[in-house]
């Protein structure tokens, strides 16, 4: 008889324990959660992977956020996209934030168990943004990584950027950021102008003298304005001598064995931060640049605050010499 009370007791503890394992909020939801969530999205002007927050919601609040930058494999090749993961099976509301795009908003549902994949979300850019004709090159010298701050800071000073575009009629527009003016979010501020005493002060506050640089450039369109930089580089009392590695060497060097390389790179996207972020990780720019592109990775949906963190990463890249801007030489975008 005891056993028997003891056996219809421990059941009266057990089965509400085994009833709230499988019962949700809603009295009736599993929440076992086993199902994930894995979408791509296309790119500006392909199918590859393209970069964007992502907002997952249940029932209104929340569920998590996340920059697309996962790579994963969707049977016929690796792409980047996003991943959610460990979720209870319901409905479900991804939100997609992309700077220079309307927001997408999709709902959809999720079984238990279940890999939900959404490939190929088509993004539209705003109206002022189309996908056709939106193209600028943007004209720089890279820095190598190991010079140090002060003297890259000190070349880009003595850029003479009016003279390269009124004396050899180079470039659309002069630069002096990394964006140009098709850039969502876009303001007219300017972060480097030309100030060779400025560049002296720095050089002789640090104690940089005697300097042998060398520039690499890739091109023999490029060698006039090098020629020009030059001469004003040499002025300088910290440089010795600035040699240049002509375009037919470019295949034999590498560029990371020279002090500047004459670039370009076409910008043919809206978004600031995947501009950013490419020429970043592309030129190794500096933890503290890197560090105030990924503060907006996950605030898009604070145009405001996610703008002013890519623009302190352009300033702080423009401001340390790891990115030198010369001209803005193809804008089809505004013909």
């Amino acid at each position: 008889m005891f056993y028997k009370k003891a056996f219809i007791i421990l059941l009266i503890l057990i089965v509400p324990i085994v009833l709230v394992g499988c019962i949700g909020e809603d009295g009736g939801e599993e929440i076992t959660k086993n199902s994930q969530i894995q979408g791509i999205i296309k790119d500006y002007d392909d199918e590859s992977g393209a970069a964007g927050m992502v907002v997952l919601k249940k029932d209104g609040q929340e569920v998590d956020r996340v920059y697309s930058e996962v790579e994963w494999n969707d049977g016929s090749k690796v792409s980047k996209g996003f991943q959610f993961s460990n979720l209870a099976s319901g409905e479900y509301n991804i939100e997609i934030y992309k700077l220079g795009y309307e927001t997408f908003k999709r709902k959809f549902t999720v079984e238990s168990d279940e890999t939900k994949i959404l490939k190929n979300i088509d993004l539209e850019t705003k109206e002022e943004y189309p996908k056709k004709d939106v193209a600028n090159i943007i004209d720089y010298y890279s820095t190598n990584k190991d010079l140090d701050i002060n003297l890259k800071r000190s070349l880009s000073l003595t850029v003479d950027r009016e003279k390269i575009y009124n004396n050899l009629n180079y470039g659309k527009k002069i630069a002096r950021r990394i964006l140009p003016p098709q850039t969502y979010g876009y303001t007219s501020d300017e972060f480097i102008s030309y100030d060779s005493q400025k560049a002296q002060d720095i050089l002789k506050d640090n104690n940089i003298d005697g300097k042998e640089l060398t520039v690499h450039y890739s091109s023999k369109g490029n060698e006039e304005i090098i020629d020009l930089n030059k001469t004003d580089w040499e002025s300088l009392n910290g440089i010795k001598s600035v040699s240049k590695v002509p375009y037919d060497d470019f295949s034999n060097r590498s560029p990371e064995e020279h002090s500047l390389t004459k670039r370009g790179w076409i910008i043919d996207n809206p978004d600031p931060l995947y501009n950013l972020i490419a020429i970043g990780d592309y030129l190794g720019f500096s933890a503290e640049v890197m560090n105030e592109l990924d503060k907006a990775k996950l605030v898009l949906d604070n145009e405001d605050k996610a703008l002013e963190y890519i623009y302190n990463a352009e300033q702080k890249a423009v401001e340390q010499g790891m990115f030198i801007p010369i001209a803005f030489s193809y804008d089809k975008y505004n013909e």
